[in-house]
């Protein structure tokens, strides 16, 4: 008994061990088709191991009923799995054979091989597109080369450079290389491939039908998995205007190196927190006798005096707390070569932080300039002959005293017997003439006084102080007695004399015009005394004047009766004596008293008003003759101040050039600066006025005048007339000759025609054309005539010193 029973729990203890594992190969393999299946058939061995424990208890307790229970759902269970497993069969029968099983997986395994293939193609794409991303953006062409450099894929080549890709297949690219760059640019291959590190080259390609153009390349290697180097990959760029314009950035910062060192002004840069200098050109080196490398790294108390070098820095620091720019007009500092003028320009440069941080200087050297400003200043107020005060000088210092309330007078001085020695010597004796007399003059008259030439032989005494006047007759009795001393002239005695007329301000007049008009009467009495004399104005003198009115009359009835006539003297080429043109001159024949000279009737015309008809009367007969030449020649007419201040002149010369049928650009008015000095504005919208008629505008007695070069530059002037005044003595060495070489030099650089007048020898004709002067008028080439010489010249051709 005790046997059976032992049996029973053995076999009982495993039927339980089955279903566990059995239960446990389901819970760990959740996704077995026929789970089912197993956990009835674990249930019913649990069942049958239970059947086996009743056995054991019915040997001590009888419980038949239970066993019989256990054994009828152990059959139950059993049923019921027979039936269950049915239904699944048709799918255990499905389930494959072996072989089967082995062709699924050989087919698995070439599924894994092929994705695994994708894998290793998605991972080579990958790398390559990282080596693309290093590749520049914009790029226009794509390429993939071998690891020896052949390239084995191009793409954009064709619309590119306009030549196929197959050319650039292989290592056939490397024979579009341009032949300069080829070496070089194989080299950098060779040196990538060896070190096998990104690549950058720029190099020119041919292109087709186009020549050369610059193009830019980047290389990137892509490796392996196993960092072995598989291929380059990269892109090309069109860069032949980028290339271009650094080059030509290249060359325009070449040039302007070479413009900042050679530029004649000295450039230097300061540190602006140390105030030492950090850059200086060539040109400072040479104005500060010191080297740049002398100069680097100092300071203006290195160089300069301490009060100098204060004064620099403190402009430098203003300069920097202002931020802006500073001009010092004149600033001196002393130089090897003496003490120099500079004008100065301080520029605060900004920094990386926003702070002026250098600071930049331009100096001009504007020594010369400003020695040659005073040079023409004094020719402005001063004769250039003598180098006595002139008529603007003389009205300015009249001016400046009567507005003080000071009293003066004015001595007009007149030589008696100097046209004698002009008409028998010649001008240049005239001239060393007039010199002797103002250095005699000037050895006369008083600190304090002026002497003035206005002209010719007349000076002006202007005698400051005067409170009796018997001082003046005093100081004038001096005078001529000094002139009736001989000259001494080309070794020879010259005595001429000399007639003095006197006006006092204020009994006389307060202006330069009433008080020359009332001296001019007077030292017509003088004359008319017998020379030699002075004579104060006084109201006695006034019926002298009757006659002066009567001719002011006269020549307004001959003004209005048209009987004054015109002259023209020829402008001619000084090359071959070509007449140009002629210059309208107004000549009067009076009916009783004869012929009355320009200078004795322009200037009372001016006085009386009737400067205005006169210079219409001129205007209009002057383009009436002119139209009728049978050569298209130009004719000059001068016009005074007056006339433009007429309310339109310039309609009134359109509707004389109508009138005549004289085209515009055939005339040219002559006007002196003078003109300019009282309302400018006013001057050049009349002049533009004129220029949009085709008439062309001189400037008349040039270099005589004040300010002629700031005119020049403001007015829209066509030529210059170089005045007389600076012909004579051309023919001799010296500042004459070199004076008139400026001026000349000056309105061809301007772009100007200019015209010398007064030339009168073949010696100065000479002279002016070796100096480049192109256009001349004087008695060499014809005095003045009438209408009908002038009409005979024009037919001539030339004038009559010319065969």
């Amino acid at each position: 008994m005790w046997t059976d029973a032992l049996s029973d729990i053995a076999i009982g203890a495993s039927y339980y061990a089955i279903p566990l594992v059995l239960l446990y190969a389901s819970r760990r393999r959740p996704d077995l088709a026929h789970a089912p299946v197993l956990w009835m058939s674990a249930a019913f061995i649990l069942l049958c191991g239970t059947t086996h424990w009743l056995d054991v208890l019915t040997l001590w307790v009888p419980a038949y009923s239970t066993q019989v229970i256990a054994k009828a759902v152990t059959a139950a269970i059993s049923f019921l799995t027979a039936v269950t497993l049915w239904r699944f069969l048709p799918r255990l029968l499905a389930l494959p054979s072996p072989a089967q099983m082995r062709a699924a997986n050989q087919d698995l395994q070439q599924v894994v091989q092929e994705r695994e293939k994708a894998l290793e193609a998605l991972r080579a794409s990958e790398r390559r597109y990282r080596a693309l991303t290093e590749v520049r953006a914009g790029s226009s062409a794509f390429w993939i080369a071998e690891p020896t450099g052949a390239v084995r894929e191009m793409r954009g080549w064709e619309a590119l450079a306009a030549r196929p890709e197959a050319s650039m297949q292989g290592l056939a690219w490397m024979g579009s290389i341009h032949p300069e760059d080829r070496a070089a640019t194989i080299e950098s291959w060779k040196q990538a491939r060896a070190t096998q590190d990104p690549l950058d080259l720029e190099f020119r390609v041919a292109t087709g039908g186009q020549g050369w153009r610059w193009v830019g390349s980047r290389g990137v290697p892509v490796f392996d998995e196993d960092q072995r180097l598989v291929e380059w990959v990269g892109m090309i760029e069109d860069v032949h205007e980028r290339r271009q314009a650094t080059e030509d950035l290249r060359r325009t910062r070449t040039m302007l190196d070479q413009v900042i060192k050679n530029i004649p002004a000295m450039i230097f840069v300061k540190d602006m927190k140390t105030g030492r200098f950090t850059f200086i050109n060539r040109a400072g080196e040479e104005l500060l006798g010191v080297t740049s490398a002398a100069l680097l790294g100092t300071t203006d108390h290195d160089h300069f005096p301490k009060e100098q070098a204060d004064f620099f820095i403190a402009h430098d620091r203003a300069v920097a707390a202002s931020g802006l720019a500073q001009v010092i007009e004149e600033e001196a500092i002393d130089t090897p070569s003496g003490t120099r003028l500079l004008r100065t320009t301080k520029i605060p440069m900004p920094g990386s932080e926003g702070g002026p941080n250098l600071l930049l200087g331009f100096c001009q050297d504007i020594t010369d300039r400003k020695q040659a400003e005073a040079h023409i200043r004094h020719l402005a107020l001063h004769d250039p002959l003598t180098g006595l005060a002139n008529r603007h000088l003389l009205n300015e210092s009249i001016r400046e005293a009567a507005a003080r309330g000071a009293r003066f007078a004015v001595l007009c001085l007149d030589l008696d017997a100097f046209k004698r020695v002009n008409d028998t010597r010649g001008h240049e004796a005239g001239d060393r003439l007039l010199v002797q007399v103002a250095e005699r003059l000037r050895g006369v008259v008083r600190e304090g006084d002026v002497l003035a030439r206005l002209g010719g032989d007349e000076f002006v005494i202007l005698q400051m102080g005067v409170t009796e006047p018997e001082a003046v007759t005093a100081y004038a009795r001096r005078v001529v007695d000094e002139m009736a001393r001989p000259f001494d002239l080309d070794l020879q005695q010259v005595v001429i004399g000399a007639s003095i007329g006197i006006a006092m301000c204020p009994a006389d007049g307060t202006n330069l015009q009433d008080l020359l008009r009332h001296a001019d009467t007077a030292l017509y009495k003088a004359k008319a005394d017998g020379r030699g004399r002075f004579q104060r104005f006084n109201t006695i003198m006034n019926t002298n004047l009757q006659d002066r009115y009567q001719l002011e009359a006269d020549l307004r009835e001959a003004i209005e009766a048209r009987h004054l006539l015109l002259h023209y003297q020829p402008i001619c080429d000084a090359k071959d004596g070509a007449i140009l043109g002629f210059e309208a001159l107004a000549r009067w024949c009076h009916p009783v008293r004869g012929n009355i000279p320009p200078g004795v009737f322009v200037p009372m015309a001016e006085e009386c008003g009737l400067i205005i008809p006169l210079g219409r009367l001129v205007l209009e007969t002057a383009c009436a003759e002119a139209a009728g030449w049978a050569e298209p020649a130009r004719i000059a007419v001068n016009v005074s101040p007056a006339q433009f201040r007429v309310e339109d002149l310039a309609g009134e010369i359109a509707e004389i050039l109508r009138r005549t049928g004289l085209s515009g650009d055939r005339l040219e008015l002559e006007v002196t600066e003078s003109l300019m000095i009282d309302d400018p504005e006013r001057v050049l919208r009349i002049m533009l006025e004129l220029k949009q008629l085709g008439v062309r505008i001189a400037l008349d007695d040039f270099g005589t005048g004040y300010a002629s070069l700031i005119y020049l530059r403001r007015f829209p002037f066509d030529q210059i007339k170089i005045d007389q005044s600076f012909v004579r003595g051309l023919d001799q060495e010296g500042e004459g000759l070199l004076l008139f070489s400026a001026i000349l030099n000056l309105g061809i650089s301007l772009g100007l025609e200019v015209l010398t007048e007064g030339v009168e020898t073949e010696a100065q004709l000479e002279i002016i054309r070796g100096l480049g002067g192109r256009m001349v008028q004087g008695y060499l080439f014809g005095r003045p005539g009438p209408a009908a010489e002038a009409r005979e010249r024009l037919a001539h051709g030339h004038a009559p010193c010319y065969p």
